[in-house]
């Protein structure tokens, strides 16, 4: 699946560093071929739901709730739903710390054959990607089995950063 244009940064959590931001590699400016899914509009309607809300600390609750949902329908166990709600929650509270004053998180969650992606990004104050060597990106990796943020810039030409996560099905029947 293509990403968005831009600055790309991929990880898995069994992968090694690389400098400066301390996952797997760097896709082109260009844009390209991103190995975890980006969970966009292009998917049919019935194998996504995408929320917006404002990029404050009392929406976290909300997409939370959504997180742990959408995992129990898809037929996730229980640490799996309990994994992804963490990550969920650690991908927005990341973002709404780097997000421009009265923005907006946009969130999506994907299914995508076992998998369940979600992705989020908002206008950002800086065009500065979140920290891939932090505790909670790697609480983030853990979490999940892929990660990966970007930035790039939005159509006004203010910086918008995202973050991707996917994570596996452990039981059940898809």
């Amino acid at each position: 699946m293509t990403g968005p244009s831009g600055d790309f940064t991929t990880g898995k959590r069994t992968a090694g560093h690389t400098a400066g931001h301390g996952v797997a590699g760097r896709m082109p400016r260009s844009g390209g071929v991103l190995n975890v899914p980006v969970p966009r509009a292009e998917l049919p309607v019935s194998e996504r739901v995408e929320l917006r809300l404002s990029a404050e600390l009392d929406s976290l609750p909300i997409v939370r709730s959504v997180a742990a949902n959408v995992a129990a329908m898809l037929d996730h166990d229980l640490d799996a739903i309990s994994d992804l709600t963490l990550a969920v929650n650690e991908v927005c509270s990341t973002l709404i710390g780097l997000a421009a004053p009265k923005a907006t998180l946009a969130c999506v969650f994907a299914r995508e054959g076992g998998s369940l992606c979600f992705e989020a990004h908002t206008a950002a104050k800086g065009g500065d990607l979140p920290d891939t060597g932090s505790f909670a990106w790697r609480v983030l990796a853990t979490l999940t089995d892929r990660a990966a943020c970007w930035s790039r810039r939005g159509e006004d030409g203010s910086p918008v950063v995202g973050i991707s996560v996917r994570r596996e099905r452990t039981a059940g029947v898809g």
